[in-house]
């Protein structure tokens, strides 16, 4: 392909991702969780390892204690998570995964994993490491 001829990069990759969340989306639905939402996977996958306060969870993925409060919220109405009292220091709330969330949590991770596989399949290695490359270029601080 040309370089006049190709996308903007912003463009490219915007449509990526959206095109990689609909499929998550579309497979996560036929698992019986239709109300899948782009920022759930990262929230549920920690909480999936230990129950975590609103504080740790909001340092762990760089965001304010408000948005992993409000995150915490939607997760909870949800009936994915449930608050506790942490039993050694009653100060403290502790988040954790109801049953439901815990297979959401499973469900996101399998999901993913099947998504991945269909990825390399499609790419040669080569090509995937560059473009893992760029990715992490991108993110970087």
């Amino acid at each position: 392909m040309r370089d006049e001829d190709r996308h903007p990069f912003p463009d490219v990759l915007g449509l990526a991702r959206l095109r990689y969340t609909q499929r998550l989306r579309a497979q996560l639905a036929e698992l019986g969780f239709g109300d899948f939402r782009r920022g759930d996977g990262a929230w549920v996958r920690i909480l999936a390892h230990e129950p975590t306060t609103p504080g740790e969870l909001a340092s762990i993925m760089g965001v304010s204690p408000q948005a992993a409060t409000k995150a915490a919220d939607t997760l909870e109405e949800r009936g994915y998570l449930t608050r506790r009292i942490d039993e050694g220091d009653r100060r403290r709330i502790l988040l954790e995964l109801t049953e439901r969330g815990a297979a959401y949590a499973a469900a996101i991770v399998s999901v993913v994993e099947g998504v991945d596989e269909e990825l390399r399949r499609s790419v040669s290695a080569a090509d995937l490491d560059a473009a893992y490359r760029v990715l992490e270029a991108i993110a970087a601080e």
